[in-house]
């Protein structure tokens, strides 16, 4: 037996009905216009609607009848259909799927049935009633369990009269519940609805249109297309008031009706479309010339259409218009500094200065990080006694106190290592060949020193230490012909060159492709020959988790020899990342990387009197301009190679012609980084990767 009842708080229920068959639904409203709650019910197994007036102390009458026209009752909820003033119900049931509504004559007294047509509703499950399309008067809405459609509405005409089902076409499976809300704050009751299966619920936007009328705002998009096709309003004739009616941005221009500027150049759409600048409302460069067509014009004054607005030969882009140093997309687009402002902060110093300096180009009170006037250093390192006045370093210890490299001694071509306190010392070579030594590589502490040298077979790599002096790197299947070239901070793991016996047409190295390689001395791990793509490996991170070095990044372009080269550093996680061009639009070839991985050097097979430093923050900056800004002292030097920096990226060093007009290594010391937005990636480099393994442990032996 079920029983419907109601308890006061704290105090002994109070019966309403007792000997009810599954009471389904009920809901409480005043029926009989006497002020007092009312409440009506549905009995699913009887099949019938009631109600229980409420004496206005909580006593309720007997049971009256509303309705026993339904097999399998669901629901049952008050609305003022026909617009006298007094709450009507209208009841669902599942089988035969069935609603109806009755009218209240005022006193609770309840007219016949008056189905609304349910079309392709297959069970009709909870029944709600609001003004679902704003015009004042109470619609139906029901929630249809079984079937293609899993809810519908019912359109009044404010008498009481319905239209036929009005598809709903969120999709909830096994839809049983369903009420009204405006969930997004436009004024408009939106559907929210959940299943009985699957664990959905959602809702439905009510976009506030007419029925009747396939294109409620006569702007020739069908409602339903502006709503989930084109995000317009199908209420509005033009939704982004750029004065273009929606359904001509979308079947005449191309444009979104939702946005006033569909291609985010900073020009609206009718001035585009009206050809106003010779531009594309769907292009934001219609020129390619790498700035946006509303830069061009609102801002710089040149030519949306034109990439060369003055016929220079130099793209608009790259053009430096305040000449300060800075061209007009880094100023845009990088620092977002005025492209027509020399000192867009008016501190005294130009954009392109605080730049290099380190200094806010946006702030005149900011002194940034760049240090004070003078804190940079540069020197050259000399020679080896006895031979020519010749010398090149390759590499600097993480710490910055050891660099190595090579001079002409009295013996010939000498690997050398200097330090600040000791200069420069010859490192000797291997037993058995012509004297010749090279150090390319040397760990953070300056004890493990790594290159080539010659024995009695040819050029084989070598591995130095104080207290070892010099050995040759045994690396099996490596032909002679070969020379290590980095080592990493603790010794351990080195990156070199070579060639291994062809093992199928393509199995081999060709020129200079790179070799990574760790593990015990002589012993070689699965190697993989790939496509074979010229690129050389040139240094590694303190952790060997970072490469650094130049591959080929088109071949078609034609040119130099060195046409199509560009610097790359790779990761495991991250993958190969091309660094761009050398400054001037040269090609570009990383020689070293910080411990960290955060600072990038290298040089341009085809610029002789400058060299690169790079981070994530700046790009690719010319490191005479990054010293002379930080005070260093370069007059009369051409800087040819920078070839290694220290694990803080603050020693940097290469070699260059000096004053007078001699091959020297040379040593600089930055006074600080800088630390500034980041720059996006600029191109990606094809790398034939072969890996090996071999390491030093026998060095420290």
């Amino acid at each position: 037996m079920v029983r419907e009842r109601w308890q006061r708080k704290h105090g002994p229920e109070q019966l309403i009905e007792g000997g009810l068959s599954d009471p389904y639904a009920l809901y409480v409203v005043d029926l009989d216009a006497d002020g007092d709650l009312d409440v009506t019910v549905t009995s699913f197994f009887e099949q019938k609607a009631f109600w229980y007036a409420n004496d206005g102390s909580g006593g309720f009458g007997s049971q009256q009848l509303v309705a026993d026209e339904f097999s399998s009752i669901q629901s049952v909820y008050p609305g003022d259909f026909d617009g006298d003033g007094d709450p009507d119900l209208v009841v669902s049931a599942g089988a035969f799927s069935k609603v109806a509504w009755y009218s209240n004559d005022g006193s609770g007294g309840f007219g016949a049935q008056q189905p609304l047509s349910l079309s392709y509703l297959i069970w009709a499950c909870d029944v709600r009633a609001a003004d679902i399309d704003g015009d004042s008067d109470i619609d139906i809405f029901v929630a249809n369990k079984l079937g293609r459609l899993s809810h519908a509405w019912f359109e009044n005409d404010g008498t009481g009269a319905f239209s036929a089902a009005i598809p709903i076409s969120t999709w909830v499976a096994t839809s049983r519940e369903i009420d009204a809300a405006d969930l997004d704050g436009d004024g408009d009751l939106d559907i929210v609805t959940s299943g009985s299966s699957g664990g959905e619920f959602a809702w439905e936007r009510n976009p506030g249109t007419n029925p009747w009328v396939s294109d409620t705002d006569g702007d020739g998009l069908d409602d339903g297309d502006e709503v989930h096709v084109h995000g317009s309003d199908p209420n509005l004739i033009d939704t982004d008031g750029d004065g273009l009616e929606d359904g001509d941005e979308v079947n005449i221009h191309g444009t979104d009706p939702s946005s006033i500027d569909t291609d985010q150049d900073g020009l609206s759409d009718p001035d585009e479309v009206a050809n106003l600048y010779g531009t594309s409302a769907l292009n934001p460069d219609t020129d390619a010339d790498g700035l946006l067509d509303g830069d061009e014009v609102l801002v710089l004054g040149t030519d949306p259409t034109n990439e060369d607005s003055d016929g220079d030969l130099i793209l608009d882009a790259d053009e430096d218009s305040d000449d300060d140093g800075l061209s007009n997309a880094l100023e845009l687009y990088t620092w977002e500094t005025d492209p027509l402002d020399p000192d867009t902060d008016g501190d005294g110093l130009s954009d392109g200065d605080e730049i290099v300096a380190g200094t806010d180009p946006l702030d005149p009170n900011d002194p940034g990080p760049d240090p004070v006037p003078g804190s940079a250093t540069f020197i050259g390192l000399g020679d080896l006694a006895g031979g020519g006045n010749h010398s090149i370093a390759f590499s600097v210890s993480g710490d910055g106190s050891t660099v190595v490299g090579f001079s002409v001694s009295a013996s010939g071509i000498e690997a050398f290592r200097w330090t600040s306190d000791g200069g420069m010392v010859g490192l000797g070579d291997l037993p058995g060949g012509n004297f010749s030594s090279n150090a390319r590589g040397v760990s953070a502490d300056g004890s493990v020193i790594v290159g080539g040298s010659y024995d009695a077979l040819g050029l084989a790599p070598f591995g130095w230490t104080s207290g070892g002096g010099m050995i040759k790197l045994g690396v099996a299947g490596l032909s002679a012909g070969s020379s290590a070239i980095a080592v990493s901070d603790d010794g351990e793991t080195v990156v070199g060159w070579g060639e291994f016996p062809p093992q199928s047409p393509w199995s081999y190295w060709i020129c200079c492709v790179g070799l990574r390689w760790t593990g015990d001395l002589g012993s070689l791990g699965a190697w993989v020959a790939e496509e074979i793509v010229p690129s050389f490996a040139t240094d590694v991170s303190a952790d060997g988790s970072m490469i650094v070095g130049v591959g080929t990044t088109d071949y078609t372009c034609g040119g130099s020899d060195y046409c199509g080269e560009e610097a790359f550093r790779w990761t495991s996680g991250g993958g190969l990342e091309g660094l761009g061009d050398f400054p001037g639009g040269f090609p570009s070839s990383a020689s070293a990387v910080s411990g960290d991985g955060s600072t990038i050097v290298g040089s341009s097979e085809e610029v002789h009197d400058d060299v690169f430093i790079w981070d994530a923050g700046n790009g690719m900056r010319l490191l005479s301009q990054v010293l002379t800004a930080q005070g260093a002292d370069l007059t009369g030097w051409e800087l040819r190679e920078a070839t290694d920096v220290s694990n803080d990226g603050l020693v940097i060093v290469g070699w260059g012609v000096n004053p007078s007009g001699e091959a020297e290594a040379w040593h600089a010391v930055l006074g600080a980084l800088l630390s500034v937005p980041l720059m996006g990636p600029i191109g990606a480099i094809l790398l034939c990767a072969v890996l090996g393994s071999v390491g030093l442990r026998e060095l420290h032996g």
